[in-house]
């Protein structure tokens, strides 16, 4: 069984992306704020993370950080539709597996996501 988190303020995002995981052998844990993504990484162990990174409450770099504290084995992908600075960039290279701007192409992310979710 596959868990995947979708963490973005916007429902159309979380809807969009989570309609490429409807299936029986996913679990989805669709929220909008960093409290929330910190409480599902920490209740379900997930294999891949779709993050924002500004949400209401936290910054989604931060949320990124302490994600990758509590389950290393989790893969994230950083969503944004703002300019990257070359700092936020670093941090992203750190602790992220790919970075994907918005507006973007559900089939490219579900490809990303395949190979990212594809064991070994």
């Amino acid at each position: 069984m596959k868990k995947i988190s979708i963490v973005d303020d916007e429902s159309l995002i979380r809807f969009s992306l989570a309609s490429l995981f409807r299936e029986p052998r996913t679990e989805l844990y669709s929220v909008e704020t960093g409290v929330e993504a910190l409480d599902a990484v920490r209740d379900h162990r997930l294999d891949l993370c779709f993050l924002d990174i500004h949400l209401p409450d936290m910054n989604g770099l931060d949320i990124m950080t302490a994600l990758r504290a509590i389950s290393p084995w989790t893969r994230i992908i950083i969503m944004t539709g703002s300019l990257v600075t070359d700092k936020m960039m670093g941090t992203i290279r750190d602790n992220a597996h790919c970075l994907i701007t918005k507006p973007f192409d559900l089939d490219e992310v579900g490809a990303v996501a395949a190979r990212l979710l594809a064991p070994g």
